[in-house]
């Protein structure tokens, strides 16, 4: 090849690259994400909010969830989106049936997200006052292993109330007209509901009672095809992660228009949280134990405890952040 058509290809290839920003493709990656509107969904937020994805050239379609278990179910299991954020109880319940979803990273951990809020008028002063009531919570989540511990925390035997399970929309309207006496949820819903019942709402809370985490969760398939995707996904909330912990009052406002929240709920929510992009060995204990409880109910057929090592894929975030790993396999 002569020396003059090099160069001339030299420049050509300059001047192509020239035009592709942080060294990512000029075309976008499109990607498809199930976003549940709740706090541990923080840095998904920020990320969508500061441009991250887009930074890291992605194409972004967002579907909003109300809860965690509808993304997973609704969202990802559906088809319909490629990854969500989801806790680690729905996770547990679908392995089961499907093997090929993996958690490549979790981005939020609390142990006071969840609430009961009751009505005093139906003779609830203090928590032992649940017994033979008729109690809301979303079946087969946090909000569900929360209350079920709690019930136990206080000696009372689960077949002594009534389990009325209801989806989050329906929450505040069935405790105000008196359908059910209390709920177990999270913000902003316990909120909502206190403001509606005034002087007749009674809040019970027992921090540390449940470690909660929010999960990337996505396929093998996923990972076996669109590997490139994945990854500037984690960069983004790499990204997001750094602002949330530079900017917390921004962040808590962020996630309070998400939410539609109050913003002395939403910032008491972050006092108890984590924000930070890691997978840990607890997770595999957490998803044990949720194994363990989902068996006593029969949402989970198999007795014989998986090895939850196979769920997780830790490829992604040992590459960019080998730290943040400490899954010991």
């Amino acid at each position: 090849m002569g020396i003059k058509k090099i160069l001339h290809i030299s420049i050509i290839l300059g001047s192509v690259l020239a035009f592709v920003p942080n060294g990512h493709p000029l075309a976008a990656e499109k990607i498809k994400i199930g976003l549940p509107l709740q706090s541990p969904s923080a840095l998904i937020f920020v990320a969508i909010e500061q441009d991250y994805f887009k930074d890291e050239g992605l194409d972004v379609e967002v579907t909003r969830f109300p809860n965690s278990k509808s993304a997973l179910e609704k969202g990802l299991l559906s088809g319909s989106v490629d990854i969500v954020t989801t806790s680690e109880v729905p996770f547990v319940v679908c392995c089961e049936d499907h093997p090929d979803i993996r958690v490549i990273a979790s981005i939020a951990r609390s142990e006071n997200e969840h609430s009961i809020i009751a009505r005093k008028d139906r003779g609830i002063k203090s928590p032992g006052d649940l017994k033979g009531k008729r109690i809301s919570t979303v079946e087969g989540t946090s909000s569900h292993i929360y209350l079920s511990y709690f019930l136990s925390a206080q000696g009372i035997p689960e077949e002594s109330v009534s389990f009325v399970f209801l989806t989050p929309d329906r929450f505040v309207q069935a405790i105000s007209s008196g359908d059910i006496d209390a709920f177990s949820f999270r913000e902003p819903f316990i909120s909502q509901a206190g403001r509606l019942l005034g002087d007749n709402a009674v809040v019970f809370r027992d921090p540390g009672l449940w470690e909660r985490t929010e999960n990337v969760v996505t396929t093998r398939k996923f990972l076996m095809t669109r590997w490139s995707a994945a990854q500037l996904y984690m960069k983004a909330l790499l990204k997001a992660e750094k602002y949330a912990l530079g900017h917390p009052e921004e962040t808590t406002r962020m996630v309070c228009r998400e939410i539609n929240g109050n913003y002395a709920d939403v910032k008491n929510d972050f006092e108890n949280m984590t924000l930070e992009v890691t997978l840990d060995q607890r997770l595999i204990y957490v998803m044990e134990d949720v194994n363990r409880w989902c068996v006593r109910r029969g949402y989970i057929v198999d007795h014989k405890m998986p090895n939850y090592l196979n769920f997780v894929d830790d490829r992604i975030l040992k590459d960019i952040r080998p730290e943040a790993v400490s899954i010991i396999r």
